[in-house]
């Protein structure tokens, strides 16, 4: 696959004005879009040569441990810039092409009267476009079991199957910056993200970058449309204003 056939390898251009008809429909773009940025990082995670084929279909046949060569790769880049930060401006406008055939859907599926669940999730709790990216990575491990073996293969550990706080602070720094602050409150488990939406994870004891990122049972009902009220249990509850009081909800049902 070449660079420039990214976005159209992925996402049908034809279909950048349409709406979105249904929840399954946007998680299918969400996770194609990160489908691409998962594809450049195989690619380069321990294929930087200049000929790699920015696909993985043959990386199992490296297998998942470590090379010395990758070793000691590693410890030479340690105080180079990032290589994160060679990633082409061609890959990163295959990406932005991804990123704009999304919101322009969103934008026609909005003036269509729909908004899927996600994006609901996402501006209720007012989540970053970090955490955003956080709630994607969590969703497609709860989509799809396939991002297991990928989430291994960047981990180097077949034990590792899941996203982290680590491995996401690495994929979101290839293609757009983060600062600082936003890296702490990740390590330190804070934000709207952790705080409403993620399972907890990992040991006071353990380093913070190891930290699993796991989508809370509830939050992937609801992205799923699992957690729908039985239609035999509609009418036996009712859900009173706040404001209202008690006594008068009492004379109105002729509780007592």
């Amino acid at each position: 696959m070449l660079v420039e056939e990214l976005y159209s390898s992925y996402f049908d251009n034809n279909c950048s004005s349409l709406p979105y008809s249904s929840d399954s429909d946007y998680l299918t773009d969400l996770l194609s879009f990160l489908d691409i940025i998962l594809n450049v990082a195989c690619a380069y995670k321990g294929m930087n040569e200049s000929s790699a084929p920015l696909y993985v279909s043959d990386a199992h046949l490296r297998g998942l441990s470590i090379s010395p060569v990758e070793i000691v790769d590693s410890l030479l880049s340690y105080r180079r810039d990032e290589r994160s930060k060679e990633v082409s401006p061609e890959i990163k406008r295959q990406i932005e092409m991804a990123y704009s055939h999304i919101e322009s859907r969103l934008e026609a599926s909005r003036a269509a009267g729909f908004t899927p669940r996600v994006k609901i999730l996402s501006k209720k709790f007012h989540l970053s476009d970090f955490e955003r990216f956080l709630l994607l990575l969590a969703l497609s491990s709860a989509s799809d079991r396939k991002y297991e073996s990928i989430y291994a293969f960047l981990h180097n550990s077949v034990k590792e199957k899941l996203p982290t706080k680590g491995l996401a602070i690495s994929l979101y720094k290839m293609f757009f910056p983060l600062d600082d602050y936003h890296i702490g409150r990740t390590l330190r488990g804070e934000g709207n993200f952790f705080r409403f939406l993620a399972e907890s994870s990992g040991s006071s004891t353990e380093a913070r970058l190891a930290d699993k990122i796991i989508l809370s049972r509830r939050v992937s009902g609801f992205i799923f449309g699992i957690n729908q009220i039985d239609p035999e249990l509609e009418g036996i509850a009712t859900i009173f204003d706040r404001t209202e009081r008690i006594d008068d909800m009492g004379r109105c049902y002729n509780f007592g």
